[in-house]
């Protein structure tokens, strides 16, 4: 079947169907588990930390070390008993985007290393907070206390990217999967996404990011574009094609 014809939302069975191939996909390939962040101490103990962030624990679906972490208020959604048809499609488009995620992470040799790049530049602040416990006046002292200022909402170009490649996906969705119009479809929420605490500002807090200029963001709003120009042209991007080969199957 040619995908580029799908130009109408997912029914309800097609949508559990496409579900149900990428989680098995995302299984066999990455060894992902589909585990709720309220059962994971980590998740808990990371859900403290980020403080600016109230929606962490109850709205948002994270990755981290190669499995997808749920709140438990999606338990309908992913147990495929959720009634509402669109908040299928919308776990369905979760599910693409952590996949990407997962695919990448999959693909860096150094283990860590995926994640470390991911929270820089603020993973930094770990060190300056070492430099605190050495003796005061000391060379690691004077050298490491400044990088405490690394915790502050500095714009992170690997985040940024990494997240970039990641709502792609959402935006191809909106059409093979939602059935949105190309014509209808619109980015700004999607870059406000960037600009906002979700993701720790990671184009920069609106103070911080005078100091780069906004770059990234425009960056951004390039991306996004290009991401609707390439569902307008059919000519889906490269790491996209598991979207494509899913939603195939799904029909």
């Amino acid at each position: 079947m040619n995908t580029a014809s799908i130009t109408t939302p997912l029914s309800r069975e097609e949508t559990i169907r496409a579900i149900e191939l990428i989680t098995k996909e995302m299984s066999q390939k990455f060894g992902t588990k589909i585990i709720y962040k309220e059962e994971s101490r980590l998740m808990r103990t990371i859900g403290r930390l980020t403080f600016w962030n109230k929606k962490f624990m109850t709205n948002m679906i994270t990755t981290m070390r190669g499995n997808i972490y749920v709140p438990k208020s999606y338990q309908s959604v992913v147990e495929r008993r959720e009634a509402d048809t669109r908040k299928l499609r919308s776990y369905l488009t979760v599910l693409f985007h952590e996949y990407v995620h997962i695919e990448r992470r999959n693909k860096t040799i150094i283990p860590g290393w995926f994640e470390f790049k991911y929270i820089t530049p603020q993973v930094y602040a770990i060190f300056g907070l070492v430099s605190l416990l050495l003796t005061p006046l000391s060379p690691w002292f004077l050298a490491g206390s400044p990088l405490l200022l690394a915790v502050l909402p500095w714009a992170s170009k690997h985040r940024t990217e990494e997240e970039m490649k990641g709502y792609s996906v959402n935006v191809v969705c909106l059409h093979y999967v939602h059935g949105l119009p190309t014509d209808k479809i619109i980015t700004q929420g999607f870059e406000n996404i960037f600009e906002g605490p979700s993701y720790y500002w990671m184009v920069g807090h609106p103070l911080t990011r005078k100091v780069f200029r906004g770059r990234l963001l425009t960056k951004v709003r390039q991306y996004l574009h290009e991401c609707v120009v390439s569902v307008v042209d059919k000519q889906p991007m490269e790491h996209l094609h598991h979207v494509y080969r899913t939603l195939s199957k799904a029909k």
